[in-house]
């Protein structure tokens, strides 16, 4: 039996396509899991854009897949993750719900952690949990985004209206000049057309640049080492603190405003501003010698300066080993070294600067016991210039606030989102 032309279009598009879903199938079940792997559960408000066999990723890799979804305590989600055995995952593990592009694939982005801080096992949960996906991020902002252009076309009405009969009375004056100018725009046409051909021939400067492959080879190494550069510079990670100290001694308020650029995660760059009321006082001897009647006497006179509320700089460059970090440079406009060891929430710095030794100083020794209590609030304690000849050591307490990267990224986003609203 001869088959009509529409019926062997019909089946070759029904076997095309029962191909297109076989590999589909195929290619969503494949082992991103090795063996069995093992189950860890993670608890979050929303599953939205999750189902079952929604990818699991580490670094951009897949690595397992979510395996079921339940509701508990009646208002949350529980989502079981099957992950590859080789993944381990620190007990500070961080998970995450994004999606890729704008209407893209849902997925699960894992942080792994740090082993040091125990692992979690099979049947295990991850505790840290972002509370928030890309996909109500962005729908959030859209949202407020046509809110506002909703507002503006409602209050703006009429010179909108305005603003299109203009358009309309411009569209039809710019026909009227075309019309009367055709003569014109012709010569200034076959201009145009003469240029073009004289560059297409690699005539004049501006031909030969656009026709020479050596000068298009050149200009594109150029713009490679602009990329590479600016690539650089994009990767620093910025962050911003302020604390204060009050001395317990002298009943006085010191002021630390300070800026962080980390170009990578065991070096940085520590710019920082002092207002110090009680800075070490600058010291000038002055000798006199006069010789009166055969008899000389020398007169030496020492004056010490204190500029209350002085203000000082401070600029090191830090490198870290494991948990010790040293750096260098000027410390409080005074040459200085410092010392930092770091672990988890606590932090303890020493810093010594100063080193003028004058009329029995000392070098300026500090030592300052940190405990962040959230990611953004810190206390700090501890001594300053505690082997001072000229007082008793100054004890201090204070508080202070940071941000990181991130946190800069979203008061920007917040800021520009408010000033649309309005």
């Amino acid at each position: 039996m001869k088959l009509a032309y529409e019926t062997k279009v019909g089946l070759f598009a029904l076997i095309a396509i029962l191909i297109i879903a076989y590999a589909i199938i195929r290619v969503g079940d494949r082992g991103a899991i090795k063996g069995r792997g093992y189950r860890v559960s993670v608890t979050i408000s929303s599953a939205e854009g999750l189902t079952r066999k929604t990818p699991v990723e580490v670094a951009g890799i897949q690595v397992g897949y979510v395996e079921s979804l339940d509701l508990v305590e009646g208002r949350r989600a529980r989502a079981v993750l099957r992950l590859d055995q080789r993944v381990r995952l620190g007990a500070d593990a961080e998970a995450t719900v994004r999606t890729k592009g704008f209407l893209g694939e849902t997925y699960v982005d894992l942080e792994p952690g740090d082993l040091k801080k125990g692992e979690i096992s099979e049947g295990g949960e991850i505790l840290v949990v972002n509370p928030y996906t890309d996909v109500g991020r962005i729908v959030s902002e859209a949202a407020g985004f046509l809110e506002t252009l909703k507002r503006f076309s409602e209050n703006n009405e009429e010179n909108v209206q305005r603003i299109l009969s203009g358009l309309a009375q411009f569209s039809e004056d710019l026909s009227t000049i075309f019309s009367s100018r055709k003569e014109e725009i012709s010569e200034t046409m076959d201009r145009l057309s003469n240029i073009s051909r004289k560059i297409d021939d690699g005539r004049g400067t501006l031909g030969r640049l656009v026709n020479d492959e050596e000068i298009a080879d050149n200009l594109n190494e150029a713009a490679k080492g602009v990329s590479t550069a600016v690539g650089g510079v994009s990767r620093f990670q910025m962050g911003f603190d302020y604390h204060l100290e009050y001395l317990g001694v002298t009943k006085d308020y010191k002021n630390y405003v300070g800026l962080n650029l980390k170009p990578r995660p065991d070096k940085y760059f520590r710019l920082e501003f002092v207002v110090d009321p009680q800075p070490s006082p600058d010291q000038t001897i002055t000798t006199t010698t006069e010789t009166t009647g055969g008899v000389t006497t020398t007169t030496v006179t020492d004056e010490r300066v204190i500029n209350r509320d002085d203000f000082r700089i401070s600029a090191q460059l830090a490198k870290s080993f494991y948990d010790f970090t040293v750096r260098a440079g000027v410390i409080e406009s005074r040459g200085g070294a410092g010392l930092d060891w770091e672990h988890g929430p606590l932090k303890v710095e020493f810093s010594a600067f100063d080193f003028r030794t004058t009329d029995g100083q000392r070098p300026h020794l500090k030592a300052l016991g940190r405990v962040s209590l959230t990611r953004n609030i810190f206390i700090v304690s501890g001594l300053d210039d505690f082997i001072s000849p000229e007082h008793n050591p100054d004890w201090f307490v204070g508080a202070g606030l940071a941000l990181i990267d991130e946190d800069i990224k979203s008061l920007f986003s917040a800021a520009t989102l408010s000033a649309a609203r309005r």
